[in-house]
């Protein structure tokens, strides 16, 4: 996908999981942060010589998928971390998460 393109876009990268938690052991999902966070740091724009993690971000519903990918990226101490935007599904009978839980989130969220 990154050759299709000039690389001069933002990219959403949203991570789909099963919404029935009891599914999601099925998956390898651990295998997809690391293949996802490999890929976002050795992709580069040879024009601008930037990585893909400076014009892609990752986003999800799955907000512990998300925590897993965090600590792992944090796990490599690398200087280029992937900016992340926390989904939210909202409907009028739904409460946000408190300001203690949201003040972790990397860019923010999108409702």
């Amino acid at each position: 996908m990154f050759e299709l393109i000039d690389r001069t876009l933002c990219i959403n990268i949203e991570v789909k999981t099963p919404r029935e938690v009891t599914l999601r052991p099925n998956y390898d999902s651990q295998r997809l942060i690391e293949v996802l966070h490999q890929k976002l740091q050795n992709i580069y724009n040879e024009k601008q010589q930037l990585k893909a993690s400076h014009y892609c971000f990752i986003s999800s519903f799955d907000h512990e998928w998300i925590e897993r990918f965090r600590a792992y990226q944090s796990s490599i101490h690398q200087d280029d971390q992937v900016n992340i935007i926390y989904l939210h599904t909202r409907k009028i009978e739904d409460i946000l998460p408190e300001h203690d839980v949201t003040q972790f989130w990397d860019k923010g969220t999108n409702i």
